[in-house]
């Protein structure tokens, strides 16, 4: 079963979307918000409603609090993976920017996924919004050079092999 990470420096709230999570106090960018350690065994072939793509053809099934990391186009934080010697994989949220106490964590979730299993209409209200969150695959490419700094190392590279690489 996955673990998280007991420093974690966020908690989860109660929200007009649901549960989503906080930061628990004054943090600055580059903080590592909170983490889930999968193990070799709990890596997916094809991606759920909570997963983060890892590599090709591999997904992580994050666990609490991390799945409850809401959506932003303009997001408060991004999503850092690391394979481990045994195969499994950390997923941590970074902050991007300095956060506050009480200020939702967020990540763009086109930045880890592909062509993801559950899209849907976002409402976050960014001047940003991209109205459609479908995955990295269907971003202009515009938007897909400004996630290209957000994005974990599997989605980073598709973009360079594909919508960065058209004339």
């Amino acid at each position: 079963m996955a673990s998280t990470d007991p420093n974690s420096r966020v908690e989860i709230t109660e929200g007009a979307v649901g549960k989503l999570i906080v930061a628990v106090g004054d943090f600055p960018a580059g903080t590592t918000m909170t983490e889930s350690v999968c193990s070799a065994a709990e890596v997916l072939s094809a991606p759920t409603m909570y997963t983060v793509q890892v590599a090709p053809g591999k997904h992580v099934d994050v666990k609490t609090p991390l799945m409850y990391t809401a959506h932003s186009c303009a997001p408060s934080g991004k999503i850092v993976v690391s394979e481990q010697a045994t195969g499994g994989w950390t997923v941590q949220v970074e902050s991007t920017r300095d956060l506050s106490k009480g200020e939702w964590v967020t990540f763009d979730y086109n930045s880890t996924e592909w062509d993801m299993q559950s899209p849907f209409d976002c409402a976050c209200g960014a001047p940003s919004c991209r109205k459609s969150i479908k995955g990295a695959k269907y971003l202009s490419k515009e938007d897909a050079a400004a996630l290209l700094p957000s994005c974990s190392g599997v989605i980073a590279v598709k973009l360079r092999e594909t919508t960065l690489s058209s004339q």
